[in-house]
């Protein structure tokens, strides 16, 4: 009984761990150097470095994109 009890309780932690992971997303971008200027007058070391800055502001309810190329 005892163990059942364990494989629950290690099942649940297991889902909790899933469940923060999904939260907080990973983006790997290249260490490329291609500055561009965001729009909110950020200047990104690269376009990836910008998308991933963009999904983080569209899950806070703010829109973020590229200004131009080349540092603000």
């Amino acid at each position: 009984m005892r163990f059942l009890a364990l494989i629950a309780l290690c099942l649940l932690a297991l889902f909790a761990l899933t469940a923060a992971a999904d939260q907080e997303e990973f983006c790997a971008c290249p260490r490329n150097l291609e500055q561009v200027c965001g729009t909110d007058g950020t200047t990104y070391p690269n376009p990836c470095e910008l998308r991933c800055a963009a999904k983080r502001a569209t899950r806070q309810g703010r829109s973020l994109g590229q200004a131009r190329s080349g540092p603000c």
